[in-house]
């Protein structure tokens, strides 16, 4: 088990840190040249300079590779990409997001 840590650890690209108290991710399915408008609302469980990940009610939209646009804290809202996809239960699924550049 602290093998498989450790190797998820190197693998990490960015230092993660954790989000200000308060702040949540509104994320939109909606295509990028659209108006932004809330789909979703998840709970930031860590932050990095590439992404985040976020725990957000269960839904059929965002799976691995599906782009759409989320507000992460006080950022303003960017392009971004699912880029793994964990169901933690029938209501709830936590998501690794990779910001778009």
């Amino acid at each position: 088990m602290a093998a498989k840590k450790a190797k998820t650890e190197l693998q990490r690209r960015a230092i993660r840190y954790t989000p200000d108290i308060g702040d949540y991710a509104v994320l939109c399915f909606s295509e990028e040249d659209a108006e932004f408008s809330i789909d979703a609302v998840g709970i930031i469980l860590n932050e990095s300079s590439t992404g985040c990940a976020v725990c957000i009610p269960a839904t059929r939209h965002l799976k691995e590779g599906d782009s759409f646009v989320v507000q992460v804290g006080k950022m303003h809202p960017q392009s971004a990409t699912v880029i793994w996809r964990k169901e933690l239960d029938k209501d709830v699924v936590k998501i690794g997001i990779k910001y778009d550049k």
